[in-house]
């Protein structure tokens, strides 16, 4: 027994120290990061937000905003430390940042932010707007159900704020961000057991579970990045359970909403004789449904204003 606690007892302070020494090593020096944030004309963008996020948990975020002219510089205490880049802007797409900077190398990190998007006739697109989308410029669809392996896709006829959509445009739509800030609004999602499909407002970082695989459903070529997952601010991205990926078969069904079986009701509360529930069969205890699709009574049921 005195034998074991002599062998245990150096060898827990030796992880204690390599902690401590990797710690400090992390902690130790200062350092600077600094660069220029633009938009796609390359003109600067003022009062830009920089946060640089360490990847250590412990360590502290450091913010900076930019000068008229676009520029930032921000000091670090935690100069070793690897840290991420998250950039903001009002009228902007938002940016996180997939490769890592150590503040104590002083590097220099430019940065695009989106002030307006393009969505090209012609080819299949996938959207999100954190206002209503013109519906006169294509044929927009709702991730609606699934039969089988078939991910059925119906068509929307007044498609809403925040919610993502299959777009096939007739001809090229151009759309500004000027005057909303995509920070402070969700992108919505739609999740229906192995498959989900969500929009999404920045570009750099897509985090989704591991067995889900990505289905970009864009036509797009002209991607701004060479990796389409790290261009999908004002997108949307459909997940796929990784064994039906290869089998899955979409559908998209022009049957307006309107016509397929839907309800139409106003905002209503539910009462426990009739319940409501959400699309994964989750009942709502005693809550006003707010506007979306829900279930009742066995039937689909489109709660609006």
């Amino acid at each position: 027994m005195s034998m074991k606690k002599n062998l245990f007892f150096p060898s827990l302070l030796s992880l204690l120290l390599i902690g401590i020494t990797a710690t400090a090593q992390e902690t130790d020096g200062t350092g600077c990061v600094s660069g220029t944030v633009t938009d796609e004309t390359g003109r600067g963008i003022a009062g830009a937000v920089v946060t640089l996020k360490p990847e250590a948990y412990y360590l502290p975020e450091v913010s900076g905003e930019t000068n008229d002219d676009g520029q930032y510089r921000i000091s670090v205490e935690a100069g070793n430390a690897r840290h991420f880049a998250s950039i903001k802007a009002p009228g902007h797409t938002l940016l996180d940042d997939v490769i890592p900077l150590i503040p104590a190398d002083n590097p220099v990190r430019d940065f695009t932010l989106y002030g307006t998007m393009t969505y090209r006739g012609g080819e299949r697109s996938t959207i999100i707007l954190p206002f209503a989308p013109d519906p006169t410029v294509g044929r927009y669809y709702t991730l609606d159900r699934l039969d089988g392996k078939k991910v059925i896709f119906r068509r929307v006829m007044e498609p809403q704020a925040n919610q993502p959509y299959v777009l096939f445009a007739d001809r090229d739509y151009h759309v500004s961000l000027e005057g909303y800030d995509l920070s402070a609004v969700t992108p919505g999602s739609i999740n229906l057991g192995w498959v989900s499909f969500f929009g999404i407002y920045n570009n750099g970082l897509v985090d989704f579970a591991s067995p889900m695989t990505p289905d970009i459903l864009d036509e797009k070529e002209d991607w701004v990045t060479d990796d389409p997952l790290e261009s999908m601010a004002m997108h949307a991205l459909l997940l796929v359970y990784w064994e039906l990926w290869y089998e899955r078969e979409l559908v998209f069904d022009d049957t307006p909403n309107d016509v397929t079986g839907v309800k139409k009701q106003p905002r209503t509360q539910h009462t426990a004789l009739n319940p409501f529930y959400d699309l994964q069969g989750r009942r709502l205890n005693g809550k006003s449904a707010a506007c979306g699709l829900y279930i009742r009574g066995g039937k689909k049921v489109l709660i609006t204003k």
